[in-house]
């Protein structure tokens, strides 16, 4: 694999019973770490009551501007949004 970041995710899949899952994340190749890459996107996320879920930014490195999407049509330019 060439050095650099890729995003990688990983799909579970029950037939009997239909559940279905997935988690994605960014990996960095090659170098000391992704710290030491020009930028490094990273979040945590956590559930904050009802639907809503809070957004903390973890990234790193040197970036002028950040943005959120969510994948149902809204989007964010917040440091660390929630959504519903």
């Amino acid at each position: 694999m060439a050095p650099g970041y890729y995003y990688v995710c990983l799909v579970v899949h029950d037939s009997v019973s239909g559940c279905i899952d997935y988690y994605c994340d960014g990996v960095q190749v090659g170098g000391d770490s992704a710290i030491g890459a020009d930028c490094f996107a990273d979040f945590f996320y956590k559930p904050v009551g009802g639907e809503e879920v809070l957004f903390t930014n973890n990234s790193a490195g040197s970036y002028t501007s950040l943005f959120w999407d969510f994948g149902d049509g809204q989007v964010s330019n917040d440091q660390s949004p929630s959504h519903l």
